[in-house]
């Protein structure tokens, strides 16, 4: 591939400067109902550089596919990780309601600590009947 593709870019070549040196026979061309008079190797190059033109779209048309590829493939990516991400955090959710109910049945079979006290477990202090009581500016229980 890479011998014929070199063997083509040396031919052109060949053809365009042996153009550029006899191509001065004049050739008249009709397009879209107008004649335009030139010579042989005006018609060469004219065609050269429509096929210049041609190539740079067709350049810039695969430049857009591919980016389009590579995002819609780091899209892809993104979505997969976010749905494992989505099934970790379930599994870990179900795993600690499993480790929760567990730990609730171990509590509740305990023996009561302070069988004399009629609570099974001691007062808990509400942080936030404190923090009501205390003065704004000190910080310190009215």
């Amino acid at each position: 591939m890479l011998i014929l593709g070199l063997l083509l870019i040396l031919g052109s070549a060949a053809l365009g400067v042996g153009l550029a040196y006899n191509g001065s026979e004049a050739a008249s061309v009709q397009m879209l109902g107008t004649t335009v008079e030139t010579t042989a190797a005006g018609l060469f190059f004219s065609g050269a550089a429509t096929m210049l033109v041609f190539l740079v779209g067709v350049w810039l048309l695969s430049s857009k596919l591919g980016r389009a590829r590579r995002k819609r493939t780091e899209r892809n990516a993104a979505r997969r990780e976010q749905r494992d991400s989505v099934k970790q955090l379930e599994a870990e959710r179900t795993q600690l309601a499993a480790e929760n109910e567990r730990l609730s049945e171990r509590l509740d079979t305990q023996p009561d600590p302070h069988p004399g006290s009629g609570a099974s477990t001691p007062a808990a202090v509400d942080v936030r009947d404190e923090a009501a009581t205390a003065s704004p500016s000190t910080g310190k229980h009215a």
